[in-house]
């Protein structure tokens, strides 16, 4: 791309992944720590809408003109196609959630402590254990929790955060319900 079509452009993961020598690079660089199901999504997002890898033909009965439509990835790791992932979810979940206030925390880590949740996955793990148990701790009852891990931030640099959605209350030692507005 030339600058001005750069300065213009809203870039897409795709369109990083794919630029100039991006993927092969990648993949060299992290040779053996990539498993072949991330390498199959990645390879699946690259060739979204791609006419290679099938297409529909829609054809006007009144003038002829026809459209042809190319098939989506439906990857997870695709901008496109994973927000629909993302949607149908976020719309089994709500489904699933009791009728009560939920509310939505973050629980931040250090920068300091990145690096080990990088090179240490089993750790990742005990983020939600941590969360589990201080939010049980404060409520001093059984809430509904929810809790996702997100590794980087919105500037695609490595942050660790847990985003949580908990229940103002829970049930309390004799099986009741309990509300509690207020989370110190």
């Amino acid at each position: 791309m030339s600058r001005q079509e750069t300065q213009t452009h809203a870039w897409t993961v795709k369109d990083i992944i794919s630029d100039g020598e991006n993927w092969p690079r990648y993949q060299q660089a992290y040779a053996g720590q990539v498993s072949e199901h991330q390498l199959a999504e990645v390879e699946k997002m690259l060739a979204c809408g791609d006419a290679s890898q099938g297409f529909a033909t829609y054809i006007c009965l009144k003038c002829g003109a026809t459209v042809r439509v190319c098939f989506s990835c439906k990857s997870r790791v695709c901008s496109s196609c994973g927000k629909v992932y993302a949607d149908e979810w976020a719309q089994q979940l709500t489904s699933r959630l009791f009728n009560v206030t939920h509310r939505h925390i973050t629980f931040t880590v250090p920068a300091e402590l990145w690096p080990i949740l990088e090179a240490t996955p089993a750790w990742r793990k005990e983020l939600f254990g941590a969360a589990n148990r201080t939010l049980r701790k404060v409520l001093n009852a059984e809430p509904g929790i929810v809790m996702v891990l997100h590794p980087y931030g919105k500037d695609l640099k490595v942050n660790y955060h847990l985003h949580v959605l908990v229940t103002e209350g829970g049930l309390n030692a004799a099986g009741a319900w309990e509300n509690q507005p207020f989370l110190n």
